[in-house]
């Protein structure tokens, strides 16, 4: 199972009160992420986007079903995101990858499925 979130920040679109509050709900959810997994078996880190190639995230779960979150955390990213994806989930790594150019960060969030 993997769950990708992707927030589109444009502030050519919106004004920057707009994007500053975006950016404090990110906040609280990965607060509320943090909190729920101290009862499970969950990590999370942060890397940035790579575009197709993709970014190899390593981890030490050690499970071979689990789920993965990810959640763009740069509200201002130079160019555009795109569609977010998964693959080579593999016990102890999966690799990320977008569509778009921007290399902008994220945190990821890994979560046992059993």
């Amino acid at each position: 199972m993997t769950l990708t979130t992707n927030y589109s920040f444009d502030k050519s679109k919106r004004g920057h009160q707009d994007v500053d509050d975006d950016i404090g709900r990110i906040a609280d959810n990965l607060d509320l992420i943090d909190a729920a997994i101290k009862d499970r078996e969950s990590e999370k880190g942060a890397s940035n986007f790579a575009g197709q190639g993709g970014i190899t995230i390593t981890h030490n779960l050690n499970l071979a079903s689990y789920g993965v979150t990810i959640v763009q955390t740069d509200a201002d990213p130079i160019g555009s995101v795109g569609e977010i994806w998964v693959t080579d989930i593999a016990v102890n790594s999966f690799v990320v990858r977008n569509s778009g150019s921007a290399i902008t960060s994220f945190t990821w969030i890994t979560h046992n499925t059993t």
